[in-house]
Order: C-alpha cells, then sequence, then structure tokens
C-alpha cells in the first residue's frame, strides 16, 4: 500500500466516519494472492468493511483489459480466498462493479 493511501487510511480509521475500502479487482493487475495480501493489510490496520468488486471486461475502455486472462482465478478459487478472508473483517462482501451481488456459483455475498 502506498504511503499517501496509508496516511488516508489512518484519518478515516481515527475519525467518526463510517467507511468500506474496497478494491476493484482486474485480473490483468490482480493474483489471488495480492488481493489476499492487500485484503490481510487492511484488517491488520484495522479496516472492519471490505468490498471485492470482478471487474467486467466489456465495460473496460482499454482493449487490453477487454481480452480474457489465462491466469484468472476459477469462481471457486475467488470463493475459497475470501471464505479465508472473511473472519479477518467484520464485513467482507464480494460484488461486481455495478455493486450488484457477483453471480458465481457457490460465492455468497453476506453482511
Amino acid at each position: 500500500m502506498a504511503d499517501a493511501h496509508r496516511e488516508s487510511l489512518a484519518q478515516l480509521l481515527a475519525s467518526d466516519i463510517a467507511f468500506e475500502c474496497r478494491t476493484t479487482v482486474q485480473w490483468h493487475d490482480w493474483t489471488l494472492a495480492s488481493l489476499r495480501d492487500l485484503a490481510l493489510s487492511l484488517s491488520a490496520l484495522s479496516v472492519a468493511h471490505y468490498a471485492i468488486q470482478v471487474a467486467r471486461p466489456q465495460q473496460c475502455l482499454d482493449e487490453v483489459y477487454t481480452q480474457a486472462v489465462r491466469t484468472a482465478p476459477t469462481a471457486a478459487e475467488l470463493n475459497d480466498v475470501v471464505d479465508c478472508l472473511r473472519p479477518a473483517f467484520q464485513r467482507l462482501e464480494l460484488r461486481e462493479v455495478s455493486g450488484a451481488p457477483l453471480r458465481l456459483p457457490g460465492i455468497l455475498s453476506k453482511y
């Protein structure tokens, strides 16, 4: 996490402002390991509410990001990571960029 992001997060955590941290995952830029590492670092900083949003390639303007990613995890692999991360947060939600629940077999979004 960049220093500026860490500082902004520290200010939010020190305030009385209700907030959620959100990561939009584009598999060209993320792996399950890097997503897990970020989530655990947010949890270690006392983030309580975290949302993981899976980007939809058809909405990307950069043509590179509209292409399928051979190394993208399966729904089951993503579900396994999310299930492992759930205890680290008061609320962990997996969603599409639109905010609607992700419709992949075996993945639940719960508050």
